[in-house]
């Protein structure tokens, strides 16, 4: 899509605090979209199939990081359910702040492109997917450039231990995680679940968020580093 087609245009961002949505909501910012809003769903069960589950409450410190407006929907239910909670929460903010865009992170799962590009059909809503099928180094790359910060907050496949939650993917990280990545055979950007994280900076953020107390949750294979408290602070000036 060329940037003349998209630009001036009034968006929604779907916005799950991971590393994939800020990349997304800052490539659309770069060709020119208004971002009205960050629509954060909630889910109520770690199992959800579409959403981000740890630390999807944090979303409204990182909008007021960024000074965007925000808007948080917990869903209660899991698959078709949950879909059907998320539509009519895209309708509730089409009505109410007049957009005509929704922008994802969404990199390669074909089953959540095709639900939101068909919720978006129903209200005259542009799909707006800025990562769709880009390479997962390039797009790894692209954030470690523009000084990203990244942590770990869940991880679920062989090959990423406890010492993961927390870590920051910073470029050590990310070579190791390469590494681990080839060796174990999971997708290098979490796509299936392997790993989900969250963003503290980035340069759409005025105010970086500063985190100051967590646990951490471990069975088997799997765990999840839970944010207890974080706070907004400035930003170093390099």
């Amino acid at each position: 899509m060329s940037r003349k087609n998209i630009v001036q245009k009034r968006a929604a961002a779907l916005y799950s605090g991971g590393k994939d949505s800020n990349l997304a909501l800052w490539q659309a910012t770069r060709i020119g979209i208004k971002v009205e809003c960050l629509l954060s769903i909630i889910p109520e069960m770690e199992e959800s199939w579409m959403f981000h589950f740890p630390n999807a409450e944090w979303t409204a410190l990182q909008a007021k990081g960024m000074e965007i407006p925000s808007v948080q929907v917990t869903v209660s239910s899991l698959g078709e359910r949950e879909m059907k909670e998320l539509d009519t929460a895209i309708s509730n903010l089409q009505r109410s702040l007049d957009i005509d865009a929704l922008i994802s992170g969404v990199v390669e799962s074909s089953y959540q492109k095709s639900r939101l590009a068909q919720i978006c059909e129903r209200y005259g809503l542009e799909l707006i997917t800025p990562l769709w099928k880009k390479d997962s180094t390039e797009l790894i790359s692209e954030m470690l450039r523009l000084n990203f910060d990244i942590r770990f907050v869940k991880v679920s496949a062989m090959g990423l231990g406890e010492e993961w939650l927390g870590r920051k993917l910073d470029r050590e990280a990310f070579t190791e995680l390469a590494l681990l990545s080839r060796k174990y055979g999971f997708h290098l950007a979490g796509e299936g679940g392997e790993y989900e994280t969250f963003v503290c900076d980035s340069p759409l953020f005025k105010k970086r968020i500063k985190i100051t107390r967590t646990t951490k949750s471990w069975s088997q294979d799997s765990g999840i580093l839970y944010i207890k408290k974080a706070e907004l602070v400035e930003k170093r000036i390099s």
